[in-house]
């Protein structure tokens, strides 16, 4: 079944971490096709130039739409979902306001009936530059399970990009957050191995002097997995660098290659275009 993915966004829409069929439309339209309006929280939303304003201290504008989707979903043994999901700028008037500056609203819907199955709101806990949500919107059954999954750009913070993964939880029929996912620093989706290359913490060190380079997690129902991690270091000028890979081995992240050339490594895991 195709799937219809559409995104309103106050921004030039750029498609670099998620792959995707994305459709701009027009930002005063106030409601998709077959589905009802925002939450009345979410009402009255502003143009361009008020979220501009909005960040500024004297700005009299309380709420702003940042980012805008809606879209079908295929779900195994359930009736096709529409999904209605909005970025929500609120202007903090107290310090400890400040962590929920950005939510995200999400609304599902039984497709033909337009009934409301569930709503849903995650509240962006970082620091968010709110003009860098720019990457779109990922429908992909990204655990293996045969329902479709949601992947969301929450923008760049301080100096990497992070996102946002809502999976289909079949045991009660409702869409979660996978814990610790918009944790991940600039994750990239790789569906023909269904993991997510990270960009490590290169300012973390073994006692070998390895610097962490590249990790990549599974998705296992709702639980994110560290599966591999590659660390490299640089061992001179005619030599130039070498690299350790671990790989999960039970609970347990086990040293496999130690010290071997890009050559050598397991190339259909790591790809060297993205490794330094």
């Amino acid at each position: 079944m195709t799937k219809i993915l559409k995104h309103v966004t106050v921004w030039t829409l750029t498609l670099i971490l998620f792959a995707g069929c994305t459709q701009k439309i027009d930002t005063n339209q106030s409601s998709p096709p077959n589905v009802p309006e925002l939450p009345s929280a979410s009402e009255g939303l502003v143009d361009t130039l008020a979220l501009y304003d909005a960040t500024t201290p004297d700005s009299e504008v309380e709420t702003a739409l940042v980012a805008r989707y809606y879209g079908s979903l295929d779900i195994t043994d359930a009736p096709l979902f529409s999904y209605d999901i909005s970025m929500v700028y609120h202007k903090p008037h107290a310090a400890e306001e400040n962590e929920k500056t950005f939510e995200i609203h999400l609304r599902f819907y039984e497709f033909n009936s337009n009934t409301l199955v569930q709503e849903l709101i995650y509240t962006a806990e970082k620091c968010l530059w709110p003009e860098s949500v720019d990457q779109g919107l990922l429908v992909e059954d990204v655990n293996g399970d045969g329902n479709d999954d949601i992947l969301m750009d929450l923008g760049i913070m301080g100096q990497m990009r992070h996102a946002v993964c809502f999976v289909y939880a079949p045991d009660n029929a409702q869409y979660v957050v996978v814990p610790g996912f918009d944790e991940l620093n600039t994750p990239i989706y790789n569906p023909t191995r269904m993991v997510f290359d990270v960009e490590g913490n290169k300012h973390l060190v073994d006692e070998d002097g390895y610097g962490f380079g590249m990790e990549q997690y599974r998705i296992e129902g709702r639980s994110l997995v560290l599966t591999d991690r590659l660390l490299a270091k640089y061992v001179g000028e005619g030599e130039g660098w070498r690299y350790k890979a671990e790989q999960r081995s039970g609970d347990e992240m086990e040293l496999i290659q130690n010290g071997v050339t890009s050559e050598e490594l397991d190339q259909t895991i790591w790809d060297m275009n993205k490794i330094q």
